[in-house]
C-alpha cells in the first residue's frame, strides 16, 4: 500500500473517532436536559406561588404572582420582593430554592419523577 492509503485510513480514523466523541457529547446533554423536565419546572412554580398571598398587587416589579414565583424560581428576582406576604415569606422561599438546589446535587434522571421538597412544611 502506497503512504496514501496509510493517510487515507488515518483521516478516516481521526474523522470516525471525532464524530464518535460528539455523539458521547450530544448525548449527555440530552440526559441534563432531560434531568429537570418541564413538569417539574412547573410544579415547582406552582409550589412557590401557591406561598404568596395571590393579591397580584405587582409592588415585587411583575404583572402577578405566577410571574413573581416563575422570576424567583429562575433567580431573576430576590425573594423579599413581595411586601404583602407573611413576614416569613422570603425565609420559607429561601429554604424551599436551597432544598431544590440540594436535590438537584442528589438526584438522578429516574429519580427526578417530578420533584417534591423534602420538608412538607415549606
Amino acid at each position: 500500500m502506497n503512504p496514501w492509503g496509510y493517510i487515507a485510513i488515518a483521516a478516516v480514523c481521526v474523522t470516525a473517532f471525532i464524530l464518535l466523541l460528539s455523539f458521547g457529547f450530544n448525548w449527555l446533554i440530552v440526559w441534563f436536559a432531560g434531568r429537570y423536565s418541564e413538569k417539574t419546572l412547573n410544579k415547582s412554580v406552582k409550589d412557590i406561588e401557591k406561598m404568596l398571598p395571590g393579591k397580584n398587587c405587582g409592588k415585587c416589579g411583575c404583572k402577578d404572582c405566577a410571574a413573581y414565583a416563575m422570576e424567583v424560581f429562575t433567580y431573576r428576582k430576590e425573594t423579599d420582593r413581595c411586601t404583602e406576604g407573611a413576614e416569613d415569606l422570603s425565609q420559607r422561599m429561601d429554604a424551599y430554592m436551597k432544598d431544590f438546589q440540594e436535590s438537584l446535587v442528589n438526584d438522578t434522571p429516574k429519580d427526578n419523577k417530578g420533584w417534591e421538597p423534602r420538608n412538607p412544611n415549606l
